[in-house]
């Protein structure tokens, strides 16, 4: 067997790797060989953990963590979302009947509203 040498820049297998990445054949993209490869690693690895996460946790734990996460203070409850919350409560029948459902909407309506004002001792 011959043996090769990778010690020229002609040789390096990552030469490429700066150049544009094409996406159509009548603009350069302006993207990289590497930001590309880069992005699908990324991607590739996001669905891994994504797919161990949903294998690890059912619909319902999931559905309570989401919904915990709602009611985050940062940035004036930035990932507050009123139907995760409502339906967290439905988890809990014997607490939340249709009734008090109905008014746990209007309270959270009003709650994001002052949570959010500047001077309101909810809002970081």
């Amino acid at each position: 067997m011959e043996e090769r040498s990778c010690n020229t820049q002609n040789d390096r297998p990552d030469r490429y790797m700066d150049e544009d990445y094409p996406r159509s054949k009548r603009k350069r993209s302006g993207v990289s060989y590497a930001h590309q490869f880069s992005v699908e690693v990324f991607y590739a690895v996001i669905n891994l953990q994504l797919s161990e996460l949903n294998s690890r946790f059912d619909v319902v734990t999931s559905d309570l963590l989401l919904g915990m996460a709602c009611l985050n203070p940062i940035d004036s409850f930035a990932n507050f979302d009123k139907d995760r919350i409502i339906k967290l409560a439905e988890y809990y029948p014997s607490e939340f009947d249709d009734n008090k459902l109905r008014d746990l909407s209007f309270q959270l309506d009003s709650f994001i509203v002052y949570a959010r004002m500047p001077h309101s001792k909810l809002s970081t």
